[in-house]
């Protein structure tokens, strides 16, 4: 049997550990962000806070021990609540040094490699904001943890309580763990191959796991209780069941059909991220490790599973087209994968001091290597990850909500907009007057409710069309965020006013008029990478809605001058680009609109929005040959959408009627050329006008009675009617004069 360790872990290491911890913490804390961001941030706290219901499968455990942190005696909410995955990225670091120690690796080489791990890239950036991975994290490597002491005692309880940590795992992330399970259990039973056999042992392990899942318990009882977040509102049993399986995200997920080339340029796409995690010198260090590990099977199935469940396969499983929204959404998925990594630089490490130990000159080497390792990802991601001053979603939204009339409706746009608008409200308490419309992608219930108190509700109305309902009859003022999501645009007014748009069914009052006085909303938005996500979305929309106004007062040069700085942050956004775009063409700019819609075409060719707006932008500017080879491109994309089809016989009808009338234009100009009258007989048999097409080969004819190709021509469409005849005596003329 493989010795497990080459000791046990003393206190010695419980100390380090504890001082990794430590070390990782207060560098978090120097890092974290002092209020709510703009990813899920604001509506984690919101639902931790307000004990109430976030996106599908819910994280009841999160939302619990949010609440718990939420009490701690400093900060905002928001402060708080982003400390807590400090705290659990920084108990992460600790048990994967501990991890380290139990294969194989010095205390040296697994401290360096567990902070290597602390400062990598996606971990840091998930410690210092509200997010649910670094919970993940923990309970994964607790698990791994018990395992290894179970392996090391073969003590039941080690087992059991590795159960239970994976049931506690399960009520958080519980995809992310499972894709580690297989692993998990291979290290199992490699372990102990017998194990499999003893029924009562794997009963007492699955009856462990019911106190993680028992806590979606949580999310019926917090929906029960009409919180101010409740996301799916999983009351029922139908409900509960939907929500926890996150059928809302299946068509994302799963529903596309994703060529085998675009599985290979997403793992092209997860190596390059791991080549930057940790820093490119210490990845090199890692793939020394990964060969150590191989030669150890436990740590080999352990470590080699959880990076390929982690990676590979779930590339695998997903059905994403590769574009730059779903290559964000799969990036944290790769953190367990991350952890392994770090085992296999603290085995490469260990060697490394191995190999120095025995020479004097090389002692020093082989210290400055642990000391680089562990430093270089603290000085590569630091900039990237240190949001110590990030308010800019605070700033932006809380700019909009005071901007807002009393008692306004106003719907929000993306997540960055939406969520820190619910923490603003349900927890600061910022402007509670005013109806949120749309948080979580649907109509909120407090905008539902205001929309059935309005006389003249039916109760039957949905989507846009209670939208422009509640426009056309509310007593408040209605406010958007994205233009785009105005419904029916053409018969409303839309007025700019700062980050919103004021929307309303009429002639628009003085006090609607287009304003701008926004221009030190954001306190420290330069100070951030354009690479931020976030930070690309609202400084993206801030130029947007600056340059909106400016048109709006009839200064195209400035409007366009914003547009593009805004396309220049989002050069790499499609949805971006072809918003600008659909602003150009509204505006009147053509040029510059397809422009911008075939740049979101270059970004990814698979663009059907960006296709058809293009094609709509053809078609209005007169120009039917290259609308039609648009339509025909998307016809291509889309094969089952008739809209394209009954499109293109429309527009293939009023391309004929143009060549039609090109083809008259040249006859008038020389109407004594037979040729002209033998290209307007094959339009009008193109579209089998077969009486205006003989007429005019005849006219081709009357003017040269010698020329060949009218007698090849009519002989066609005789053949068509069907008189043989006829079609028989042009054919004969036809080889006569050829």
């Amino acid at each position: 049997m493989e010795n497990q360790t080459k000791e046990d872990l003393t206190r010695r290491d419980f100390l380090i550990a504890s001082g990794i911890g430590l070390v990782s913490l207060a560098v978090y804390f120097f890092t974290l962000a002092p209020t709510v961001t703009g990813e899920d941030s604001g509506e984690l706290i919101t639902a931790a806070y307000a004990f109430g219901v976030c996106h599908p499968p819910g994280y009841p455990l999160w939302c619990l021990l949010g609440k718990l942190f939420s009490f701690l005696p400093f900060g905002n909410v928001a402060l708080r609540i982003n400390f807590m995955s400090a705290f659990f990225g920084s108990f992460s670091a600790a048990l994967l040094y501990l991890i380290a120690r139990n294969f194989h690796s010095g205390a040296l080489p697994s401290a360096s490699a567990s902070l290597a791990f602390a400062f990598s890239n996606r971990f840091w950036s998930q410690s210092v904001a509200a997010e649910v991975y670094t919970l993940n994290i923990f309970f994964l490597l607790l698990c791994i943890l018990l395992l290894q002491t179970w392996a090391k005692e073969r003590k039941t309880r080690w087992l059991c309580l590795a159960s239970l940590a994976f049931g506690f795992g399960l009520a958080n992330h519980y995809m992310l763990l499972l894709l580690t399970a297989p692993a998990l259990l291979g290290y199992v039973l490699i372990t102990e191959p017998r194990l499999i056999l003893k029924g009562r042992l794997l009963l007492i392990c699955l009856a462990c796991l019911l106190p993680g899942l028992l806590v979606y318990a949580y999310l019926p009882l917090a929906a029960s209780g009409d919180p101010p977040l409740n996301w799916g509102d999983p009351s029922t049993l139908k409900s509960f069941l939907t929500h926890i399986g996150r059928f809302q995200y299946r068509s994302l997920e799963l529903a596309e059909k994703i060529a085998p080339s675009t599985k290979l340029l997403f793992i092209g796409h997860y190596l390059v991220e791991l080549w930057s995690q940790f820093s490119p010198y210490v990845l090199l260090i890692a793939l020394w490790g990964a060969t150590i590990a191989f030669r150890n099977r436990r740590l080999a199935v352990l470590t080699y599973g959880i990076f390929f469940f982690n990676s590979i396969a779930l590339i695998s499983i997903l059905h994403f087209s590769f574009e730059g929204d779903n290559l964000e959404r799969v990036q944290e998925y790769y953190l367990p994968a991350y952890a392994m990594v770090a085992i296999w630089i603290s085995l490469a490490l260990e060697k490394v001091l191995e190999k120095t130990r025995s020479e004097k000159l090389w002692k020093i080497p082989g210290y400055l290597a642990l000391f680089a390792v562990a430093f270089l990802p603290l000085m590569s991601n630091l900039e990237e990850n240190d949001r110590s001053d990030d308010y800019i979603a605070y700033d932006y939204n809380k700019a909009i909500l005071e901007s807002l009339e009393k008692d306004a409706i106003y719907i929000p746009g993306g997540d960055y907009s939406s969520f820190p608008a619910i923490y603003l409200q349900a927890v600061e308490g910022i402007r509670r007057d005013v109806i949120l419309g749309n948080i979580t992608g649907y109509l909120s219930p407090d905008y539902m409710k205001y929309a059935a108190s309005i006389p003249g509700y039916d109760g039957k109305l949905s989507g846009k069309e209670l939208e422009t309902f509640v426009i056309r009859n509310s007593d408040r003022p209605v406010y958007y965020n994205q233009k785009s999501d105005i419904p029916g645009r053409g018969k409303l007014v839309v007025v700019p006013q700062g980050l919103v748009f004021r929307v309303l069914p009429e002639t628009p009052s003085p006090e609607a008029a287009p304003k701008w006085n926004c221009d030190n909303a954001l306190r420290t938005a330069s100070r951030f990478k354009a690479s931020n996500e976030v930070v690309v979305s609202i400084l993206t929309d801030f130029h947007v809605k600056k340059g909106e106004y400016y048109f709006s007062i009839g200064d195209e040069a400035k409007g366009a001058e914003e547009w593009e700085k805004a396309s220049e942050i989002s050069r790499h956004t499609k949805e971006i680009l072809n918003n600008v775009g659909c602003g150009y063409a509204e505006h009147g700019l053509y040029e510059q609109a397809e422009e911008k819609f075939k740049e979101s075409i270059r970004i990814y060719p698979g663009y059907r929005l960006g296709f058809k707006n293009l094609a709509k932008l053809f078609e209005d500017t007169g120009r039917l040959k290259e609308a039609v080879s648009v339509y025909e491109t998307l016809i291509e994309l889309e094969p089952e959408a008739e809209e394209y089809s009954a499109k293109l016989k429309q527009l293939a009808s009023g391309l004929q009627t143009e060549r039609i009338a090109e083809q008259l234009e040249l006859i008038s100009r020389n109407p004594d050329e037979p040729s002209a009258w033998n290209n307007l007989g094959n339009i009008y048999a193109e579209e089998h006008n077969y009486d205006k097409a003989i007429a005019a080969y005849e006219k081709a004819l009357e003017l040269n009675p010698d020329y060949a190709l009218p007698h090849l021509n009519l002989s066609r469409v005789y053949e068509n009617l069907e008189e043989a005849e006829k079609a028989s005596y042009h054919r004969q003329r036809y080889e006569m004069l050829k």
